[in-house]
């Protein structure tokens, strides 16, 4: 089967399941926080044992500044929150915050769609672990999140990853990307990942499940382990 028909296909998947996400989200908080901390483990195992080893190695061999791409992803996002939560009233945190989070779904979700071509064309169990992140992402962040009103606007949003997809396919096979970019759209995915991860989803105190978090950490990391010798 044709790599790239996957690739397109497991975007229609993901952006589907941005959408029924919404609908389905669970209610109960002692679940939700339970799912959380269970994606936590799972997310931030992927990011030190795949990502940045991956972050590493291409910045030895390729340019050492790639390194800083991974701290420009990390940086705009705290940058843009913290300045929300700063300068806008109380009462209008939410939607602000809303908003940002929206412009950072689509934009994030556009490089991970990018990124996911790239994996998938390189190795299909490497593509396939990337795209598993990607749903467990995509979920959890729906889990505190009112459903989106207007339908145009949520299946826009959900087309962010399916649209990076697309054009990740075009500079594949006709813009010829070169691994510099790549690797920087890699760390910049990344920088953002592990600030999602740290600030939102890590178990803190009572307020998470450490159980289900060494959990997702154990069972991800065997995982990936397997994985390299496939």
């Amino acid at each position: 089967m044709n790599i790239y028909f996957i690739a397109v296909v497991l975007s229609i998947v993901i952006g589907a399941v941005h959408i029924l996400g919404n609908r389905l989200a669970i209610q109960n908080k002692e679940h939700n926080l339970k799912l959380i901390s269970f994606a936590a483990g799972v997310s931030i195992t992927y990011i030190f044992m795949e990502l940045i080893p991956m972050i590493t190695e291409a910045a030895i061999l390729i340019n050492r500044y790639l390194f800083l791409s991974a701290l420009a992803g990390f940086s705009i996002h705290l940058f843009v929150e913290r300045l929300i939560y700063k300068h806008n009233v109380k009462r209008g945190i939410t939607k602000m915050m809303g908003n940002e989070e929206n412009i950072f779904y689509f934009a994030h979700h556009f490089i991970l769609g990018i990124i996911f071509v790239t994996f998938l064309e390189e190795n299909l169990i490497r593509g396939l672990l990337f795209f598993f992140i990607i749903m467990v992402y995509i979920f959890v962040s729906n889990l505190p999140t009112p459903l989106e009103r207007s339908i145009k606007k949520e299946i826009f949003f959900s087309s962010s990853t399916l649209l990076g997809t697309l054009f990740g396919i075009l500079l594949v096979n006709v813009l010829s990307m070169s691994d510099l970019i790549m690797f920087a759209l890699i760390g910049i995915s990344t920088g953002i990942l592990f600030f999602t991860i740290t600030r939102h989803q890590i178990p803190f105190y009572k307020k998470g499940k450490l159980r289900y978090f060494t959990l997702g950490s154990v069972i991800y990391a065997v995982i990936i382990i397997l994985s390299w010798y496939i």
